[in-house]
């Protein structure tokens, strides 16, 4: 459970890991590599193998994204565009603000009302059980 949001300039996601809902530790959810974001939810192991293949350059295949049982969603942001990567494959859309995961409609609604990212995660922590720990927040360059 995460919660992701992109409001065109920051990507922001909370760092709490679950298991059975329970707090099972903290990870850091979302990378930088030059102008391009990226992000992961889902199963912390596949997170993080999508986001060490963003760091190094994409290079090859995407990652496996899951068998179904556990799964992931990687998320690419670049020049206002969001790749999303699940167990199918990728596909990319335009999106002047995105949001992904249990959060992600409390987080659409707040970066529709104006707020940023940051703190559209941070009010998705308010009513999300499976949102919460600290907030991680990149910002896009130019």
């Amino acid at each position: 459970m995460t919660t992701v949001a992109w409001d065109g300039e920051t990507l922001a996601a909370d760092t709490f890991v679950t298991a059975d809902f329970a707090l099972d530790g903290a990870h850091v959810k979302v990378a930088k590599r030059g102008p391009v974001l990226a992000a992961a939810a889902g199963t912390t192991s596949i997170c993080q193998r999508f986001l060490d293949w963003f760091r190094a350059g994409m290079v090859g295949d995407a990652p496996d994204m899951g068998d179904g049982e556990d799964d992931a969603l990687g998320y690419v942001f670049h020049a206002g565009r969001v790749l999303v990567f699940d167990r199918a494959g990728s596909s990319a859309r335009f999106a002047e603000r995105f949001a992904a995961g249990s959060g992600e409609r409390y987080a659409l609604g707040a970066m529709a009302s104006g707020k940023s990212a940051a703190e559209a995660v941070a009010i998705a922590a308010r009513f999300c059980r499976g949102t919460g720990g600290e907030i991680t927040v990149l910002r896009q360059e130019a």
